[in-house]
């Protein structure tokens, strides 16, 4: 089955990424979707501004002071090791006969996956979720529950764990 045209409601299908193997788990969920509708998936990975981190010194005698680096370096290394990771991925695809291509915007995870989907006219956004709860969800956020709430079309989690 391949249904392409008005009748297609997944033309355009949106995969977030965030570099992990985890994250990778949900190709073998989408894969088939994309094939089966003649989808065109676009691969997201959201490059994170990059923060100055701050060395705490002995309060007592010296303040706390922020090394700042070369941030510019930083952030340009973040934004090549994504575009290398999502050129990869995309290669990997498109072997496999799918119209692939790649966004890597700067910005918070969420909005961000949520502002591109809104642009790009997505159809449909897939990711994966660590399934967390309660004070997990709390303590370490939840991109996917954000994503989930504000989403403009339908989202696909693959809930993955790992001991």
């Amino acid at each position: 089955m391949n249904v392409q045209g008005a009748d297609n409601p997944y033309q355009r299908i949106l995969v977030a990424l965030d570099g992990s193997e985890l994250a990778e788990e949900i190709f073998p969920v989408v894969l088939p979707l994309a094939h089966a509708f003649g989808s065109n998936v676009s691969l997201i990975r959201v490059v994170e501004p990059v923060e100055p981190p701050v060395y705490a010194g002995n309060m007592m005698n010296h303040p706390p002071q922020i090394y700042y680096g070369d941030l510019a370096e930083m952030a340009k290394q973040a934004r090549s090791e994504a575009s290398a990771y999502l050129g990869a991925q995309q290669d990997r695809l498109e072997q496999q006969g799918l119209t692939v291509s790649s966004l890597t915007p700067d910005g918070a995870p969420a909005q961000t996956i949520l502002d591109e989907a809104q642009k790009e006219g997505t159809d449909l956004i897939a990711m994966t979720t660590h399934g967390r709860g309660g004070l997990g969800r709390l303590v370490f956020g939840s991109v996917a529950e954000a994503v989930l709430r504000s989403a403009p079309c339908p989202v696909l989690l693959g809930r993955v764990q790992r001991n």
